[in-house]
């Protein structure tokens, strides 16, 4: 259906991947 399928997969795993870090950060200044 997407013809960058392949591309926006990879945008979403380095999105995921920034988003944990800051998600990670967050949770240590909680803690």
């Amino acid at each position: 259906m997407i013809p960058s399928n392949d591309l926006s997969v990879v945008i979403l795993s380095n999105y995921d991947e920034i988003e944990s870090k800051k998600y990670a950060n967050k949770i240590v200044k909680i803690f």
